[in-house]
């Protein structure tokens, strides 16, 4: 309730998500913060994964129940496996909104399933499904945002032939399985490895009046901290590391002041 501190204990760690369910106010906030001596609480967006066998070659793989967006080797991010390696593919024409062809592409591949990362425009950049291929033609889920056009570069992502040299990985959300082809080409049971399986650090959505300081968020699949429609709410003096879209997301309603 409001004028409540949620006090994490300094050097602890944590895995998954807190949720703000209440709001405080103005002559007394809800706080939450740090006591005791040392680092700051971590909370961490990832699970450890083991129960590791061989897959073929160096590439080995393990059971995961939730969808993977990040993964970490002693807390090094690892490659998702592309195609190509290194660089990007071209458009050399397009047929419709959603339908490309490009010299670049394999014709023994069979491209479906695979995530599609294209530069629609020059500061921003699009993901799609890849739902059909034929020869060096790829179909898209939908026309992204921007429109195809040739010349525009893109790359190819998440699909096990792709998973080709150290450092990279793979999530096949079919079967529920991880391939890991470590750094050192040897057992991922060598290392400590973690996958982002929780989204967001922290949820803050129609709240007022919250204070969050002192505290780490790292390797969450989506935000560090998430606020929607929040207001009079302050973050300050966090740490925020290793996350695949925002340290700090915000959406909110016009007129809303946080600090």
């Amino acid at each position: 309730v409001a004028g409540d501190s949620i006090l994490f204990r300094r050097g602890d760690t944590w895995s998954g998500t807190i949720v703000v369910k209440a709001s405080g106010k103005e002559d007394a906030p809800i706080y939450y913060g740090a006591y005791g001596k040392g680092d700051k609480p971590l909370i961490k967006g990832s699970s450890e994964i083991k129960g590791w066998e061989k897959h073929s070659g160096f590439i080995y793989k393990a059971a995961v129940d939730i969808p993977v967006e990040q993964l970490f080797v002693d807390g090094s991010r690892m490659t998702v496996a592309r195609f190509p390696d290194e660089g990007h593919l071209t458009i050399d024409s397009v047929s419709g909104d959603a339908r490309l062809y490009s010299k670049g592409l394999e014709q023994s591949v069979d491209y479906t399933g695979a995530t599609w990362y294209g530069r629609t425009r020059y500061w921003f950049g699009v993901i799609r499904k890849i739902t059909s291929s034929s020869s060096e033609t790829i179909m898209l889920d939908e026309a992204p945002n921007g429109n195809l056009a040739p010349r525009q570069g893109f790359i190819l992502m998440n699909k096990l032939e792709f998973l080709t040299q150290p450092g990279e990985w793979y999530y096949d959300g079919q079967s529920k399985s991880i391939y890991l082809w470590t750094p050192g080409n040897d057992s991922p049971d060598k290392y400590k490895v973690t996958a982002s399986v929780h989204s967001d650090g922290m949820i803050m959505q129609h709240v007022s009046y919250v204070t969050v300081e002192n505290i780490a968020f790292t390797e969450q699949g989506s935000n560090g901290i998430r606020m929607i429609s929040t207001n009079k709410c302050i973050v300050a003096d966090n740490e925020l590391s290793n996350m695949e879209s925002y340290g700090i997301y915000e959406e909110n309603r016009p007129g809303s002041t946080n600090a």
